[in-house]
């Protein structure tokens, strides 16, 4: 029906590996959040033409409990896999440390 209110909800879940040894700042999680939302609104008028606004809710929070959802696994990341996790392979040709 014309005039009536649509709105289009998607919703991601970003998770960081509990076994990360990296304290992630709130300041670094505002900063990625940010840039989240700026690349959203930059895409939006291009993918989503009828738009005239958008809602942005952020959240941070451990994750104890949650329903079932979908999870794209990402590729790792220099940044996003723990040491222990890293390929041993890989360390085979490293150099060895002195001692």
């Amino acid at each position: 029906m014309a005039g009536t209110p649509r709105v289009l909800t998607i919703t991601f879940k970003i998770h960081v590996n509990r076994d990360l040894k990296a304290n992630i700042r709130f300041a670094r999680i505002e900063s990625a959040a940010e840039s989240l939302v700026n690349g959203m609104i930059t895409l939006l008028p291009r993918v989503f033409p009828w738009a005239d606004r958008v809602a942005v809710d952020r959240s941070w929070s451990y994750d104890w409990w949650s329903p079932d959802t979908e999870t794209i696994q990402l590729p790792p990341t220099e940044d996003n896999t723990p040491d222990e996790l890293t390929d041993p392979a890989a360390d085979a040709t490293a150099p060895p440390e002195d001692l």
